[in-house]
């Protein structure tokens, strides 16, 4: 069996294989059989090493807010920075130095970072092997560290196995927040979850963390508790101590037993996605 750890290394490994086979593939049609098979005339792909000492890194963002800081998130719960003329990592906070155990795989910081001050993170909660979506702000006496006081829990979805978790999570043109969910299950999903709209596994999910929630008859189907119990609850989503709207146009939004976070479903292990710079898909 492979290693988990050796797992991402091989996955990057292969989408370079795969990226220099598609970039051989798409030559134009037109070109000379010494230009396809010379490598000189390739487009060139290279490394530039902008950090290091940085432990198994998971995730990296730019925060809005003009100072053109690159944030990398790790596994083991540390959020560094480097600035643009220095490659020297800044711890940014530790969202494991109050509580152990959590995997971290996502970073999202808010469109309005540079006014309130607020960033999402995606881990796994080791001690429950539940996936947890949660928000943290900046220190308002330092803009280089982060309060890990601050943590308030945004979502939370249970899983079958501690693995397949997703990771990704990311604000889209539309300022509502995408979240990737994996079907937390073990090898070819038993559980048949990711096909399963009541429950937010294998998925993305888009909600509206911009306005405070409201106590409209729009209410989550998330799980609480084991994955066999749905419960419909009074505010819109699970929480402790911050909840969020699920956008109007989900497109399970007012259907029975199904979760109206759901936005994608059928998806394995949803590890990254992005949105098209020219049209916002």
């Amino acid at each position: 069996m492979i290693p988990r750890l050796l797992r991402a290394r091989w996955a990057g490994a292969i989408l370079l294989t795969f990226i220099a086979c598609a970039t051989v593939l798409l030559l134009p049609a037109d070109s000379s059989a010494s230009n396809a098979t010379n490598p000189a005339d390739w487009p060139q792909i290279g490394l530039t090493l902008v950090a290091q000492g940085i432990y198994n890194p998971s995730a990296i963002a730019y925060a809005p807010d003009g100072s053109g800081r690159l944030f990398i998130a790790a596994t083991n719960g540390r959020i560094w920075f480097i600035r643009s003329n220095d490659s020297t990592p800044h711890q940014f906070v530790n969202i494991n130095e109050q509580y152990q155990g959590r995997r971290l795989f996502g970073l999202a910081f808010s469109p309005n970072y540079a006014s309130d001050g607020s960033f999402y993170v995606h881990y796994l909660d080791g001690p429950t092997s539940q996936v947890v979506v949660a928000r943290y702000f900046v220190s308002p006496e330092d803009p280089d560290v982060a309060n890990p006081s601050s943590h308030q829990e945004v979502l939370r979805v249970p899983q079958t196995a501690f693995l397949h978790s997703g990771g990704q999570l990311a604000f889209g043109p539309d300022g509502y927040l995408y979240i990737a969910v994996g079907d937390g299950d073990f090898d070819n999903d038993p559980e048949n979850d990711a096909q399963n709209t009541g429950n937010m596994l294998g998925s993305i999910l888009r909600i509206d963390v911009s306005q405070p929630p409201q106590t409209a008859d729009r209410v989550s189907a998330s799980l609480v508790g084991t994955l066999s119990t749905v419960a419909y609850l009074p505010l819109v989503g699970h929480s402790r101590g911050f909840t969020y709207n699920v956008p109007a146009s989900n497109p399970f939004v007012g259907m029975p037993g199904r979760a109206p976070e759901i936005w994608a479903y059928g998806l394995r292990n949803p590890w990254r996605f992005s949105f098209d710079r020219l049209t916002g898909d």
